[in-house]
Order: structure tokens, then sequence, then C-alpha cells
């Protein structure tokens, strides 16, 4: 995990416990469930915001939050989320409830993900949910410690459609399902809330967040905290780190531009330009008739005893050794409804100090009164937001001016879609044509299909390019709300830098075109392309109201148009040459990438050291070129020799061996130089 915002998982946290001398007894001996009852991982990808499931652990516990979520990108903002706490104060005994791994719940309805993709099942419900239930379960007769025993109902909610594609809506129902009543019960969750983006370990303790009493909800009070990446403070310093590359050396870190480190960098991007909400929309009255939302922020890093000792004991928390009025104590230090700019200016106590720029936040609800059989629901939303990705992932001073305020404002635009469409009995108020694919890796058997070619044409120059294939909107498709079949088209778009964008609208095909492009069930379009850019594509609909689809079907390793294949060993070149630092290409995949062009179709490629040791073998079967340090294909080496090391500096020599039928044994060699 990186950025340093760390907090401990439950298995971890179990760990903790049995090493400080705590015996499993102590936490209750309870029954194993059976395999088939035990919870399983679901990961709902339909929408932007990816809560992703633990395996092991109880429903409402997760490993991670991404937005946006794309396969490939390297932006999270929630790490490590952790279960529900459960404080309980019984006739008996006080309660302080986690989930702890391997006694964590036995689930009668584990996390069922239901695909309602483009609404075939129902229009009353979500394009992709889940639903589980889980419960605690008696100590063994012979275990004289009794745990609190309670149920677990969720139903978990994400859309496609781009104006519900930003957030996920989360009901619970905690129920008591104890002989005993329960008093001063309160519920909370906690999240370590890192906007920046993961895998960018060099901008850290940057997180800061402001109050919007706009965001409505269904509470006595309005609002919540939206966070997002601003500029870094090095050594928890009072003073903004500086960086002598633009846009850094006007603008910082902020939104943590790829390139602010390095001259003449070509990873442009930014990694971080999106911000985050997380809150109850609504909950039961708790036992003073009010719905009264808690927002506690701390610092992440103290969760984990050996961190950062020196943070102030306001700030360190370790869930693990906290009973239940400590969790409480936490769960109601409710944070000033301000920025952190405005409470670290106030020097207000527990808010707005340096440790709080790794943010954990503890959004908790109570205290409540539960009589057994009754229980608490309460309804979570998680909503993201950004700058336009067309921006960011261009970077520059333009965008990183526009931050934070445009990811905030995105924020707020689609908190009130998340509440509109609750409002509207979860129900969009308008509906896209169907999407053409689903997203990649998920086994779907729908993706996008992306194939490269290369020919020569009647007129005896080559042509290359991409071969792409697409589910077709079926001629009985009707819109949900109007019953009309108002399909237009698709759109085709193109990336060259990554999965999150820019995207660039190559191609617009008509339902009339598209009918006649029909092939084995899909739609089949070729497009002509130069060769050698590592490109993604996805593709989407249209309908006669200018409604489109939600990206969904996109392609995920990039893939270039080939060069055409020759015989002529002469002809053979590789680029770039010399080879500084980097390719220069804009995927960041593909910045290690070497490629030798006017090869024979199939033909061995030998690197050796001026000394003569070789280094690494390409055997190439296909086009008329070949990679080494791509991020996709047979060779993703990422430019390592055959020992996976990384190659020094220097001058080396190339060996290529064809092995085409008539041509075999024919031989090149050259030479390229690598500066670093």
């Amino acid at each position: 995990m990186t950025k340093r915002y760390r907090i401990m998982t439950l298995r971890c946290l179990l760990a903790v416990l049995l090493a400080a001398g705590i015996s499993s007894a102590s936490l209750g001996q309870r029954i194993e469930p059976p395999a088939d009852k035990r919870p399983i991982s679901r990961d709902m990808t339909r929408g932007k915001f990816w809560l992703l499931d633990a395996a092991e652990n109880n429903v409402g516990v997760g490993k991670a939050g991404t937005y946006p979520g794309y396969h490939g990108t390297r932006n999270h903002v929630l790490h490590n989320q952790t279960a529900f706490f459960l404080d309980v104060r019984t006739p008996t005994q006080d309660y302080h409830e986690w989930p702890r791994a391997s006694v964590a719940g036995w689930c009668e309805q584990p996390q069922q993900l239901v695909k309602n993709y483009n609404f075939k099942l129902s229009v009353n419900e979500p394009e992709e949910y889940t639903v589980g239930r889980c419960r605690t379960y008696d100590a063994q007769p012979d275990d004289e410690f009794i745990t609190l025993l309670y149920e677990v109902y969720t139903k978990r909610m994400v859309w496609s459609l781009p104006k519900y594609d930003d957030f996920v809506i989360w009901k619970m129902v905690v129920k008591n399902n104890d002989t005993r009543p329960w008093t001063d019960a309160y519920i909370g969750y906690n999240f370590v809330v890192n906007p920046s983006g993961a895998g960018n370990s060099r901008f850290t303790n940057d997180n800061e967040y402001v109050w919007a009493s706009d965001l409505k909800t269904y509470g006595d009070q309005q609002g919540a905290f939206i966070f997002y990446d601003d500029v870094s403070w090095p050594n928890f310093s009072n003073a903004p780190a500086v960086y002598l590359y633009p846009p850094g050396d006007q603008t910082g870190d902020r939104g943590d531009p790829g390139n602010i480190l390095e001259a003449n960098s070509v990873d442009r991007r930014l990694y971080s330009p999106q911000a985050v909400s997380v809150g109850f929309l609504d909950a039961k009255p708790n036992k003073n008739g009010k719905k009264k939302f808690w927002y506690s922020i701390r610092n992440s890093e103290g969760v984990q005893p050996w961190s950062h000792q020196n943070a102030p004991a306001t700030e360190r928390l370790v869930w693990a050794m906290s009973g239940y009025q400590e969790s409480v104590n936490v769960m109601t230090d409710d944070a000033p409804r301000m920025s952190w700019k405005e409470a670290n200016a106030a020097k207000l106590p527990s808010a707005g100090n340096t440790w709080e720029r790794s943010p954990l936040l503890t959004i908790s609800i109570g205290p409540y009164d539960v009589a057994p059989g009754d229980s608490v629901e309460f309804m979570m939303l998680f909503v993201g937001g950004e700058l336009d990705r067309n921006i960011a992932m261009r970077g520059g001073y333009e965008a990183t001016q526009l931050l934070p305020q445009a990811a905030i404002d995105d924020v707020k635009k689609n908190w009130a879609s998340a509440v509109e469409i609750i409002e509207n009995g979860y129900k969009p108020k308008a509906y896209p044509p169907p999407t053409p694919g689903n997203v990649p890796r998920e086994n779907h058997g729908d993706e996008l299909g992306v194939e490269a070619f290369s020919e020569q044409g009647a007129d005896g120059k080559p042509s290359q390019g991409y071969i792409l294939s697409w589910l077709p909107v079926p001629d009985s498709y009707r819109d949900p709300r109007t019953g009309q079949n108002d399909f237009a088209g698709y759109r085709i778009y193109r990336s060259t830098v990554g999965t999150e964008g820019p995207w660039d609208k190559m191609k617009e095909v008509t339902r009339a075109e598209a009918a006649g492009m029909v092939s084995g069930g899909r739609v089949v379009l070729k497009l002509e392309s130069d060769p050698g850019i590592p490109s993604r594509f996805a593709v989407t609909s249209f309908d006669t109201e200018g409604l489109e689809s939600g990206m969904t079907a996109y392609s995920l390793d990039p893939i270039s148009a080939p060069r055409a294949s020759t015989n002529d060993l002469s002809r053979v070149l590789v680029v770039p040459n010399p080879f500084r630092q980097v390719s220069g290409l804009l995927d960041t995949g593909e910045e290690k990438r070497l490629e030798f062009v006017n090869i024979p179709s199939q033909c061995t490629i030998r690197i050796y050291t001026m000394a003569g040791e070789l280094i690494n073998t390409i055997e190439h079967d296909g086009f008329g070129s070949d990679a080494w340090g791509s991020s996709s294909g047979d060779n993703n080496n990422y430019m390592l020799t055959k020992w996976a090391t990384n190659v020094s500096p220097g001058i080396y020599l190339y060996h290529i061996t064809s092995s085409v039928p008539g041509h075999e044994g024919e031989t090149a060699a050259g030479k390229f130089a690598i500066l670093k």
C-alpha cells in the first residue's frame, strides 16, 4: 500500500492481539461456520466508484475504494475500510464489537452480486447491487465468554449511467438478535480517506477537507465533509514543499502532477484530480428523537501503534485496543463543521493540525436503545467527484489551477444526483441506450474486442490499424421510460495515455451503418491508424435525445497498430535510438518501450552487452515490429534483463534471426544506446 496511509487489516489486528498475549478464547470461542456459509468477495464494477470486498470477512468489510473505478487506475480514495463498530451497553456488560478475521460472523446469505445490466431484470432496481445477511453466533456451551448476538443486512447499489455513476448507495439494517436489550448503542465506520493517487508515494501528507453544508441529507444537520488532495508539507512542517518544475513551481503538488520532480518529463497527468465524500444520508431517529450524524477526523497513521508516536494523543487511534467508552469517545468527538484550513487557523483542539493531512474519518450514529428483535436502519453514501479527465490527464497549469474547486463542485453535483435517484424510487429520470459491453477482466464474456491488423492494400501500399468488435444493441430494445426504440448509434473513443483518458472521439457509427457491420453476433469495425502508438479504445451507444451510455466497454491493455513485416533485413531499425531515459510515449506503461521495426513476421531477437553477454531473448511471431519494455503483450518486461534486473546505460548489440519459411537463418545485427 502506498502514500504511507495505512490501516491494519482485520487479520493483522487479530495478530496484534495474539502477540500481546490476548488469547483467542478471550475473544470468544465461536462455532466455525461451514465453508458454504462464509462471506465471499464481490466487486461491483458497473459504476465509477468501486468498493472492493475482503474475501474472508463479514459483510460490510472492505479492502479499498477506488475512484474512478477503472482497471488500471491508481486512484484509491478509501484505504482498507474497516467493518462497522457496534458499541452497546447491556444489563450485564459493555461491548465494543468489531468483526475479527475468521470469527467475523456466519453469513447465511453471503454478499450476492446481482447483475441487472441495462435493466434487463428490472427497471426498478440498480444496474448492479449486492445483498447480504450475516449474523454473529453463540459461544461454545463450555465457554464463559458470551458474545453479542446481532444480524447485519446490507444492500449496496450502483449504476453505469453517466449522471448516476459516481456514487455508491449503501443501505444497512443492524438487528438485536440477543435476548438482552441494548442501551446507548452507537454504530460507526471509519475510513482512511486518501484522495491522493495510490502508487504515487512521492507526495504525502497533503489531504485536506471542507465542510459542505449544502449537501442534502435526511438528518437534523445538513452537510458532510469533502476530502481532496492539496499541497504537501514535508515532515509535518508548517510550510509547503517547494517543487522546481512546472506546474509545481506555481501550484506545488496540487493534484499530484507526474512531471514536477523531473525536467522535461512527458508524464503530465494529474494522479489525484478527484475528491470524495463519505457520510450518512439517513438513519433511524436515536433515543433522543434526533437523526444525529457524528464525524470525527483523526490521523490515520496513528492507527498502527508503531507509526508516528509523536502525534498528539488526541490524534492517535487504535481501534483494536478500545473498549466501549473509549470507542464512544472517539465516535462522538465531533469535528468542527469547517474546512481544514479554518480549523487549523483557529487552533481548535483535535481539528486542523498537520496530522490530519492523512485523515482517518470516523462516522457514527447513536445513541439507540434497541429491544431484542428490534433493529436500527441507516443509509450511507460514497460519492466521488473529479476534474474533467480530458483536462487532468493532459496536466499543466490549466489543470492544477482548476483544483480543488472543480473536484469539490463535481462531488456536490454527484451527491445531488444520488439524492435525486433515491427520491425517484431508485429509478433514473432518463435512460440512455444499453452499453455495448462490460469492463475487462471480469469474465462477463461481453468485453470490447480489440485486435491489430497489418496488410498490403490493393495499391501495394501497407495498411495497418485495429479491428474493434462489440455487442450490438438488440432490435428489441425499448427505452424504459418512453417505450420507444430510440437507439441512434455508437461512438468510438481512443486514448493514448491510459484508461482514465483523455478519450478522443475517433468515429461515430449510425444505427443503419452498424446493422451492415454485424458478423458473428458482434458489430465489427476496422480502423486504420498510424503504426507504433500504444492505444486503448472505448465504445458507447447514444440515442436520438443525445443521451450516451456509460463507458463500460473499454480495452485495458494498450495495443499498437503494427508495421508490416518484411524479409529485407537491411531495413531493421531500433526506435528510439538512442533511448534517453523514457520512450517519449504518453502512456506511462509504455515509457520503457524500445521497439524493433521492419522485422520478419517470425524471428528471434537476441540482445547482448558489448562484452557479448546475452541479456534477453524475444521470440517474435506476428507482424513487422516487436517491443522490449512494453506493459502489455508477451514481452511485458519493462525493459528488464532475463534475470529481471534493470538495464544499465551503455551500448547494446542486437542480433535477429529469421525463421520465416524460405528465409530461415537470414540474420541482421546492429547496436543501440541507452542513456539514463
